[in-house]
């Protein structure tokens, strides 16, 4: 990595150039040896493999008996709608084949194939859960993938989650969508909280957008929030009544750990699908990343700690596992990032001691430290905060790298120190070699958080719209314009 320093006087090169020559001077410490890595991930679903595996035979059930409990349940007779359910709860496993046969037969009437579907999440097994993903996953008939998402959340199988979540990514039915997000919600998981927003603000009918709002409000009634706004910041900030989150199952974390284990691959979509779900859960997949991080697959490694680093403070239960790993120098620079995303407190030490560039310290992962520091903003005051402060305002030296300067004025702007050094980073905009788009955002966020509305429209008037094509003239421009707003406070 090519580094930028400003100049320093010809003295203090003297004086550097004269200390380089002493012999005198103590050597650095050698490194410390990285911490040991296993087949971790794989080890634990063989285990998990050889624990839930079932060897007791499915005895089928008369398709004409299942047929008949379907006609029940349409009875207009309550008490024979309520015995027929009762009944097909019962009927186990060797119901499935049949039910599946009726959803997959287009002349059966829809009403009946709705009551298919019910029966499934009665059923309440893995094999039932199953046949309710794959339809959720592969029919091509919305209302029967609006349906599977519903009754999901009867087939009491936590392990369902990661899949419901990956559906949030490629599933286009609104009606499905608002589903996904009531089930991922009974399981625990608020991730749907934010796809119901935009529902509820864009979908192309009122029906449509009262549905989503109504879910919204019954989701954070059942977790004892006084509104979905309040249960969506609590998800994100990990904090009641959000979490504590429940207990899971051994199918459930042998589920996630499939997930993880997808990480070696060498296509990109499965290691993007899995990112995109493991992002999005809560404490016990923050636990397995963490176990993930001792993987001797360094892909696992790697994104493990991607993962967690885009979990936030829902990944905070990995951080022991992310504090370890900052003497693996293969992944320490995303450890450290990821320590202060996840708002691990006792890692800033640490990254205090990293962040001030002792000998034998890249570049990476000094400037990692440094934006990891950042993340620590919204915490409560803790013994590190001291060092962690010292460490940042030492990196300022205008004598230093400037991306070091930048990413400790950055740090210190996003844990509440803006106004001292909102001059530097204006002049960061407009410096030539540095990427202004971090420090754009760190502005950005103070000047919504200082309550400037007049300010805040100005910025964003001199900014350009994103995916516009402007040339290098035009985009230089609109940042000096932005640094004469901050400048001119």
């Amino acid at each position: 990595m090519k580094v930028r320093t400003r100049l320093v006087g010809a003295a203090s090169f003297a004086l550097l150039l004269f200390g380089s020559c002493g012999g005198d001077a103590p050597h650095p410490a050698p490194p410390a040896p990285p911490p040991p890595t296993r087949d971790v991930v794989a080890a634990r679903i063989a285990e998990l493999d050889a624990d839930l595996a079932e060897d007791s035979p499915v005895e089928a059930i008369d398709p004409e008996r299942i047929r008949g409990l379907i006609s029940i349940a349409l009875s207009s007779d309550r008490g024979m709608r309520l015995a027929g359910r009762e009944e097909a709860a019962g009927l186990g496993d060797g119901a499935i084949d049949e039910l599946e046969a009726i959803l997959a037969d287009s002349t059966v009437a829809a009403a009946e194939r709705e009551v298919a579907i019910e029966f499934l999440g009665l059923l309440a097994s893995p094999r039932s859960a199953e046949s309710l993903l794959t339809l959720l996953e592969s029919s091509d008939e919305p209302w029967q993938r609006a349906h599977a998402a519903w009754r999901l959340a009867s087939s009491d199988q936590d392990w369902v989650v990661p899949r419901m979540l990956l559906r949030l990514k490629y599933e286009t039915d609104f009606d499905t969508v608002i589903w996904l997000a009531k089930t991922l919600a009974h399981y625990g998981n608020d991730a749907g909280l934010g796809a119901l927003s935009v529902i509820a603000a864009e979908a192309p009918n009122d029906t449509l957008r009262a549905s989503a709002l109504a879910r919204r409000e019954e989701i954070a009634r059942a977790a004892g929030a006084s509104s979905a706004d309040e249960l969506q910041r609590a998800w994100n900030a990990a904090e009641p009544p959000a979490f504590p989150q429940p207990d899971r199952s051994a199918r459930f974390d042998r589920e996630v750990l499939r997930w993880i284990d997808r990480f070696r691959e060498f296509q990109l979509r499965g290691v993007d699908d899995a990112r995109f779900l493991l992002e999005r859960m809560g404490t016990r997949a923050a636990e397995l990343l963490g176990l993930a991080l001792s993987d001797s697959n360094l892909y696992i490694r790697l994104h493990a700690a991607q993962s967690l680093k885009r979990m936030g403070r829902r990944g905070e239960a990995a951080g022991p596992a992310l504090l370890e790993r900052l003497d693996d120098p293969e992944i320490a620079p995303m450890a450290a990032e990821a320590l202060g995303a996840v708002g691990y407190a006792p890692a800033q030490p640490r990254l205090a001691q990293l962040a001030g560039g002792p000998p034998g310290v890249a570049l990476d992962l000094r400037l990692a430290a440094l934006r990891g520091l950042g993340g620590f903003a919204d915490r409560e005051a803790t013994a590190g905060d001291a060092s962690a402060l010292t460490a940042l305002r030492a990196a300022l030296d205008p004598s230093g790298p400037l991306e070091i300067q930048q990413a400790a004025a950055e740090s210190l702007a996003r844990r509440g120190h803006a106004e001292e050094v909102l001059r530097r980073l204006a002049d960061f905009l407009v410096e030539p070699g540095l990427d202004p788009g971090t420090t754009e955002r760190v502005l950005r966020t103070w000047i919504v958080e200082s309550g400037e509305t007049e300010l805040l429209t100005r910025w964003d008037e001199a900014g350009i719209e994103p995916g516009t094509i402007v040339s290098e003239e035009e985009r230089m421009a609109s940042r000096r314009a932005r640094k004469a707003l901050i400048d001119s406070l």
